[in-house]
């Protein structure tokens, strides 16, 4: 998956799910040899709230968000 899909999905994930829009920043990095490391820049761009995943596309999208739901700093 590329970062634009992955950024498209976590984004309509939210979207669906919180009924509001991230408008925030969103990084997304690849690690290696599998996985992804994401960056939610909420209102503190010097701290993100980062979530990393060693794991393919299938099962990352939904532990991103199994994790996110310890969070409510989405809400």
């Amino acid at each position: 998956m590329t970062h634009t899909e992955l950024n498209q999905v976590i984004r309509e994930y939210m979207r669906d799910i919180y009924k509001a829009e991230f408008i925030g920043k969103l990084k997304i990095e690849d690690i290696e040899p599998i996985g992804y490391k994401v960056s939610f820049y909420l209102d503190n761009p010097e701290y993100p709230l980062v979530i990393i995943g060693d794991m393919p596309d299938e099962e990352f999208i939904p532990y991103i968000f199994n994790i996110s739901n310890y969070f409510e700093c989405f809400r």
